[in-house]
């Protein structure tokens, strides 16, 4: 169960619909890369669960039955979650996200075989299930790397939004980590979410629940930059100066993440990921506009000034107008 510290990741996270997605393919480009095919959610499907569940009453796992008996069966709703429900519950999730078409989860690391054996690895170690769970995720991360042509010259590249929540528990647990952390205007991350519901079902969420979520991904993202043992492994990049200036960024970007590039290859990786270029971009498409500014005209009023009352502080914080 010994971890591989001996080949680099490079980890892009941030609040969803932020701008990940574009950023990961145009560091993807570099040929000392091996990405993932999607997001692969592996704290949230396996670290999460163990410093949660065994918290949870009998009126919570009342309420929450449904949920249970598709992910863990029945046992735990009646007897509580112990170490042992959790583990035997990653077996039924790897199948169930495999079949999700939303297409994430660790099926895009490792195949069925591969993820048991490790899990039950795991299992039998000596280990509290914290540390076990981290070895694990460590694990599928090198299988899928190495299983995809890596090796101790090429850098793996990751991107779950959402493990902007795990950003220092990776960068302890992986020294050799860097992050990619991509900052957008609340407004637009709620225009762009809006805009990708009509055809994805897991973006249909309240504008305030969409504005809470961006608050709590920059909240982490300051914490980690507080942290002195950390922060030099983090860069934040905000999509707009991205987008605006995006060879000078790009360039940053390499630079910090020790990939060695040519300004003419940098050229080329730009024009090859020109948001204006995408053929299907628009209404429910992953890529809906990708222009700055136009939250304007796709936001509601009651929308921006819902923006501006919940995270107002916070955008001018971050250098954002809310001054319309």
């Amino acid at each position: 169960m010994d971890r591989d510290c001996s080949y680099r990741k490079i980890f892009i996270v941030g609040c969803p619909r932020s701008g990940t997605t574009w950023v990961t393919k145009m560091i993807a480009q570099h040929p000392a890369t091996i990405g993932f095919p999607s997001e692969t959610h592996l704290f949230k499907l396996l670290f999460d669960p163990f410093t949660y569940l065994p918290q949870w009453n009998w009126q919570k796992r009342f309420e929450q039955k449904s949920w249970i008996f598709k992910h863990y069966g029945l046992k735990p709703i009646f007897l509580g979650f112990h170490s042992h429900d959790i583990w035997q519950g990653f077996e039924r999730i790897y199948k169930l996200y495999q079949n999700s078409p939303a297409k994430v989860g660790p099926h895009n690391c490792v195949d069925y075989r591969e993820f048991k054996s490790l899990i039950q690895q795991a299992k039998n170690s000596q280990d509290c299930d914290l540390i076990k769970v981290k070895k694990t995720i460590a694990l599928i991360w090198d299988k899928g790397f190495y299983n995809r042509g890596g090796d101790r010259e090429k850098i793996m590249i990751e991107k779950t939004p959402m493990h902007i929540r795990y950003a220092d528990i990776i960068l302890n647990y992986f020294p050799e980590a860097r992050i990619i952390e991509v900052v957008r205007d609340v407004r637009a991350v709620c225009a762009s979410w809006q805009a990708r519901s009509q055809k994805a079902k897991w973006a249909n969420k309240e504008t305030k629940d969409i504005i809470k979520q961006w608050i709590r991904c920059i909240e982490f993202g300051e914490k980690c930059r507080a942290d002195d043992t950390i922060a030099d492994r983090i860069y934040r990049i905000q999509y707009e100066d991205l987008r605006s200036q995006t060879f000078f960024y790009l360039k940053e970007i390499f630079d910090f993440t020790h990939l060695s590039t040519e300004d003419s290859a940098i050229e080329e990786i730009i024009e090859k990921n020109d948001i204006s270029k995408v053929a299907k971009k628009g209404q429910g498409e992953h890529v809906s506009k990708g222009t700055i500014g136009s939250w304007r005209n796709d936001l509601s009023e009651s929308d921006i000034q819902l923006c501006h009352a919940l995270a107002g502080p916070l955008l001018e914080k971050l250098g954002y107008s809310v001054t319309l």
